[in-house]
């Protein structure tokens, strides 16, 4: 400002004039003079940060340069901007003020990091462990099954081997169904047959003739009826207890692999290959009837399921016979105890 002008304004006590500085005495000085006005507009943010600067520095010194009294985040940044802009105007309080915050400040920072760091170790070690606890989860898993299932096939066994020994015929044949039901296997199949074939006399022979081949036998949930499938696009219905033929039933399925009673006995369902009537395979009859329920539906397969038999074995997957074990003769027998067996004679057969 030049001396002409300062004289000016200090005559009309717009402003007091001292040796380092001068100050605004009226405010009509601030409303008349845009320049000024637009000047102190344009620095009103410095001046705020001055104003809080100051003090604070003030403050700092006073508590023996305490750390809490430091600048830190956003008003720190704020202050080191301004004060790089405006580096002359800085007291050196307000300048080491600001330097120690700035140290601080980085200081902070690299704790921080550090801190991140050690948390990212962490987690990664607890990653690490996580995968080892898994796979450690995992391979306890297998390993019970395995030794599960090792179990029951040694049950299995063991029910197989008492069955060929124990003198009670009722309770022998028990123990073999028992272990069909734990393992179905040729071994416990076979100790099954050798524990029939005790005694001929309960044993009764039967089969398809004609050639035919037999694939699937199914046993009523009554045991009265005996369903066969064969070769030959029929299904065959037996009477269980006298082995008589009582219907057949001509199927629209090119082969039935698979022959089942629904659980309450009132149809007959059965499965056929994927050639069967343009893909579907599956054909119900009524009992009562024998009397196709309806049109071929559902998926099909080649794929032949259980020959499930309530008294019946089929002899061999190849053979057009199988065999049966009289009811009557069966009598009522003593339960194998956690099996819920008793006689008819019940097994499976591949």
């Amino acid at each position: 400002m030049s001396e002409r002008v300062l004289q000016v304004l200090s005559q009309g006590r717009l402003v007091s004039a001292g040796v380092d500085a001068v100050e605004v005495a009226h405010e009509a000085l601030l409303t008349r003079w845009p320049r000024l006005k637009r000047w102190l507009d344009e620095d009103a943010t410095g001046r705020a940060l001055r104003g809080h600067l100051a003090p604070a520095a003030t403050a700092w010194l006073a508590a023996d340069r305490d750390a809490g009294e430091l600048y830190r985040g956003a008003r720190l940044s704020a202050a080191a901007v301004w004060a790089d802009m405006h580096p002359g105007l800085l007291t050196p309080t307000e300048r080491e003020f600001l330097d120690v915050s700035q140290e601080a400040a980085l200081a902070d920072e690299r704790s921080r990091r550090r801190g991140v760091r050690r948390l990212r170790q962490l987690l990664a070690a607890a990653a690490v462990a996580l995968v080892v606890a898994i796979a450690g989860g995992v391979v306890a898993v297998t390993q019970q099954r395995r030794a599960d299932a090792a179990s029951l096939l040694a049950d299995a066994r063991r029910l197989g081997a008492q069955a060929l020994v124990e003198q009670d015929l009722r309770r022998a044949m028990l123990l073999a169904v028992a272990a069909t039901k734990l393992d179905t296997s040729w071994l416990t199949t076979g100790n099954l047959l050798a524990a029939v074939n005790r005694s001929p006399r309960l044993l009764r022979i039967s089969g398809v003739g004609g050639g035919e081949r037999l694939l699937s036998l199914a046993v009523s949930p009554d045991g009265r009826t005996i369903a066969v499938s064969t070769n030959s696009q029929r299904v065959h219905i037996y009477d269980a207890s006298t082995l008589k033929l009582t219907a057949k039933l001509d199927t629209e399925l090119a082969v039935v692999n698979h022959l089942s009673f629904t659980p309450d006995g009132r149809q007959l369902l059965g499965l056929g290959g994927q050639e069967s009537n343009d893909g579907h395979g599956l054909q119900l009859w009524s009992v009562d009837t024998w009397r196709s329920a309806g049109e071929p539906f559902g998926p099909s397969s080649y794929a032949r399921g259980e020959n499930v038999g309530g008294g019946c074995l089929p002899m061999g997957t190849r053979s057009s016979r199988w065999m049966t074990m009289s009811r009557s003769r069966c009598g009522a027998s003593p339960a194998v105890p956690g099996s819920g067996l008793s006689c008819p004679l019940a097994t499976t057969a591949r």
